[in-house]
């Protein structure tokens, strides 16, 4: 039987992953003919020949692939590389949760019209196989909610904070350091990953596309040592979390107040909880980074593109998120900041003037106001009622001490 010839295109974190497991397994089934990089310059030999993009080689090479493996960090370019290859009918193995998220509906389209097939277990949780379980294992299921630690290079920063008093600044070098974040972190740090992320596990629980335009997403760049220590010495911790009502039709991306099961994921591993009409509650957790998780996804789906002819996907739907209120705590930064506060939400249930933060009972669209006027404003969700008497009782303790 000849060999399945392989083209990996993008050589960073995710790329030089797939590429050591793939050197260690020595499989009888797989030849990666070619390595495919923006600049060429970048990057040392290896066994198997790298070439730039767009050059002769490359556009050879993709002739000769039978799967594409695209892990490559530029937007466009990822986009092109995924629909070129569904559109000759290769099968695709894609680790950009951007690329797929934002164009979800034509990649689909583009899969179907030619017979091609699509994986992506590494574009969100790395090393749990999220995306085979919704697909395959519980295709069957309504999912009714999930919610989840998503983004293990935000969760590594929250825990470095909280456990060891690093600065936001330090913990986020760690994360760097440690393969965790991208030089430019935005995507991180901001929750657009998660909310990427969120977009395509909506669609693997339900069919449903969502446009990640239409979502309120906050990050953790606000988040102070007040907040941390605000949460941890009321027995709370602060995660950032993708929230999926797909009964309500409720999507959302924001830090929240924690102390469940999602409070004891730590450093750089992602946790998914999920809710199934028979089922009922799972709950999956681990390593959501780094070089070894995200290339043993993109292995896992190598292998597994070749055992199925038939890949699972349930009717697609489009949807318009339905308005959702609830409790929120904010930190303003200053006291002009105010008059917008009250403007933008619904209620005001707590001024506390020594840590200047507010608990306030507001709809998503409000708080989106809010952000676009106040970019340094930290809104952390308060999901339920404890949490919520923590901080409207009178006795909160705000000592900042480990």
């Amino acid at each position: 039987m000849s060999k399945k010839k392989i083209l990996l295109y993008g050589f960073g974190t995710v790329g030089k992953g797939f590429y050591q497991i793939y050197q260690d397994k020595q499989s009888s089934e797989f030849e990666l003919i070619g390595i495919i990089v923006k600049n060429l310059a970048k990057h040392s030999p290896v066994e198997v020949p790298i070439y730039q993009y767009g050059t002769e080689q490359e556009k050879s090479l993709f002739s000769q692939a039978d799967i594409i493996i695209e892990c490559t960090s530029n937007y466009t370019e990822g986009k092109d590389i995924v629909l070129s290859a569904l559109e000759n009918g290769k099968t695709v193995i894609s680790a950009s949760k951007k690329v797929l998220a934002e164009n979800l509906n034509l990649i689909l389209d583009t899969k179907e019209k030619h017979n091609a097939k699509l994986f992506y277990e590494a574009a969100a949780a790395a090393s749990i196989p999220i995306f085979k379980v919704l697909n395959y294992h519980f295709s069957h299921e309504n999912v009714r909610y999930f919610k989840g630690i998503l983004n293990g290079t935000s969760n590594f920063i929250l825990t470095k904070m909280e456990t060891e008093g690093l600065s936001y600044g330090k913990a986020l070098i760690q994360a760097q350091q440690l393969g965790y974040a991208e030089a430019d972190p935005f995507s991180d740090v901001s929750g657009w990953d998660t909310a990427y992320k969120l977009v395509l596990l909506t669609f693997s629980a339900s069919g449903t596309i969502l446009n990640s335009h239409d979502l309120f997403i906050e990050g953790i760049e606000n988040i102070t040592f007040q907040d941390i220590y605000l949460a941890k010495n009321n027995g709370l911790r602060i995660k950032l979390l993708a929230h999926a009502d797909l009964e309500k039709n409720i999507f959302f991306v924001c830090p929240a107040f924690v102390n469940n099961e999602l409070a004891n994921i730590d450093e750089a591993w992602n946790a998914i909880q999920i809710e199934y009409e028979y089922a009922k509650s799972q709950f999956y957790t681990g390593r959501g980074a780094g070089r070894e998780a995200t290339g043993s996804a993109i292995w896992g789906d190598l292998n597994l593109s070749q055992s199925l002819e038939k890949i699972s996907q349930k009717p697609v739907s489009l949807i318009d998120t339905a308005e959702y209120h609830g409790y929120w705590f904010i930190r303003l930064h200053s006291p002009l900041e105010t008059d917008l506060l009250y403007w933008n939400t619904a209620e005001v249930l707590t001024h506390n003037k020594i840590q200047n933060y507010y608990v306030v009972y507001a709809p998503l669209s409000r708080l989106k106001e809010l952000k676009n006027k106040v970019k340094n404003a930290q809104i952390i969700q308060i999901s339920d009622e404890n949490t919520l008497k923590v901080f409207t009782k009178q006795t909160v303790s705000y000592s900042f001490q480990f």
